[in-house]
């Protein structure tokens, strides 16, 4: 969540096609949303939950002023949500599969599979 509004930053790809977008709070409870937007350049979407959503904003920080052994927190749903520790391992161009294009993303290295790759 990116604000107090219930605003919510996701992966633009996962709610292009979407006929309908729910969330789930800190406690587990699904909530309905609807898709704010979706950024071609960037790749990424917002989503805005339609009823109250217990959780906390998240800060947005600068990606552009990352280097390689820059030390950073990302949070995932495979680790219960819990802030995990990640390191810049490299920054390159990056094109996913999905069409999107990247310039200069980190590459991170984490002890966790599902942490690794790019941001």
């Amino acid at each position: 969540m990116i604000d107090d509004e219930g605003r919510v930053l996701t992966i633009g790809y996962l709610i292009l096609e979407a006929s309908k977008v729910s969330l789930v709070d800190v406690d587990g409870k699904t909530v309905p949303a609807t898709v704010i937007g979706y950024d071609r350049d960037t790749g990424f979407g917002i989503v805005q939950a339609l009823t109250t959503l217990q959780a906390e904003p998240v800060a947005l920080g600068d990606s552009s002023k990352l280097q390689v052994g820059s030390q950073l927190r990302v949070v995932s749903r495979e680790t219960d949500s819990v802030p995990q520790e990640v390191i810049v391992m490299d920054r390159e161009n990056f094109a996913g599969y999905w069409s999107i294009y990247w310039k200069m993303p980190f590459l991170l290295h984490q002890l966790f599979q599902h942490l690794r790759g790019p941001g």
